[in-house]
């Protein structure tokens, strides 16, 4: 039998983002990130293989990054990082060196927002 590992070390994190799609913004919260993507709670599935834009806000800087669906369930879903630029790699790897060092430390972070509009329609 073979045991799943993660390739990555992942961070517990409650953060509010929206995944991007060409025609429909969807509304959620990240409750896990690593270097590689994150686990996503959305209040509906995602398509798996959907590509689109994770969106957020963290430490004072605000992040857009291509992403990819890897998994879904009924309410959350595994969304890869597809970096187009040397900048998106760096701004990921830095926001994973402040979850490390919080961690370590015992802090969870948890940044509050309002769910808002489960999906809105994109003009």
């Amino acid at each position: 039998m073979h045991q799943f590992a993660y390739r990555y070390p992942r961070f517990m994190i409650d953060l509010p983002v929206e995944f991007i799609q060409e025609d429909q913004t969807l509304s959620g919260r990240c409750s896990d990130i690593s270097a590689a993507g994150m686990k996503i709670l959305f209040p509906h599935a995602l398509e798996k293989d959907a590509s689109g834009r994770i969106v957020f806000s963290f430490a004072g800087r605000s992040m857009d990054i291509p992403a990819r669906v890897v998994y879904t369930g009924s309410q959350s879903s595994g969304l890869e990082f597809v970096r187009e630029t040397s900048e998106q790699q760096k701004a990921i790897s830095e926001l994973i060196d402040t979850l490390a060092g919080g961690q370590q430390r015992g802090v969870v972070i948890v940044m509050d927002r309002g769910w808002g509009d489960e999906v809105g329609e994109r003009g």
